[in-house]
Order: C-alpha cells, then structure tokens, then sequence
C-alpha cells in the first residue's frame, strides 16, 4: 500500500514536469497562468494563503513545509506548477516568483526517493 501511495506521488510529480518540459522544448511559449497541462487557472497566491519567510532564506528549504519540499515546485525556476509566480502574498508582499523559503495552503509533501 505504502509503495502504492508513493508511486502515485511520484507519478504526480512526473505529470507537472514532463508537461513543463514538453511546452518549453516544444518552442512553445509556457501560458504560466495556467497549470501545466491543463485548461485550469493557477491559483493567486493571496487565495492560496502564500507566504514566504525570509529568516529561512538560507536554511535547508528541502525539509519542513516550504515550497522547495513540495511536489507542485518547479526547483531552480522558483516557479509552481498551481499557484501564480506573481501577484501580492498573504502578508501583502509583492513579487514575482516562488521562492523555496515560501509556504502555502496547498503545499503537498515532495516524497523522498
């Protein structure tokens, strides 16, 4: 059941890569207001609840409940596969990107492998 479970995760994290990387080898330009490989808008990030912590910006972000431990985080593009990169956060912080130190209300557990 365990392996079960995993390999669900895993497969869930391979569908939002493998469609970033096909819209982006394809030529194409990546619509980042949508979630990769489907018609749905990507959620604000002010209604995900999003959040970044700038007293971790240097800790290990791979552990704990930050963005770079999530399975919808694009590592290296500081981007996410269901919240939009831009906009105002839910302390009123304006940027233009997801950032690792950064949590949200859909965060989701990137399994070990």
């Amino acid at each position: 059941m365990v392996m079960r479970v995993r390999q669900k995760e895993m497969d869930t994290r391979n569908i939002y890569r493998n469609a970033e990387s096909s819209a982006m080898s394809s030529g194409a330009q990546e619509d980042l207001a949508r979630i990769p490989g489907t018609d749905f808008e990507k959620v604000p990030k002010l209604l995900a609840r999003y959040i970044e912590f700038s007293e971790f910006k240097n800790a290990d972000t791979s552990k704990g409940y930050f963005c770079a431990a999530c399975v919808y985080f694009f590592e290296g593009k500081n981007q996410c596969a269901i919240v939009q990169g831009t906009g105002e956060s839910a302390d009123g912080v304006n940027s233009d990107d997801i950032a690792p130190h950064g949590m949200c209300a859909l965060w989701k557990h990137l399994p070990a492998i």
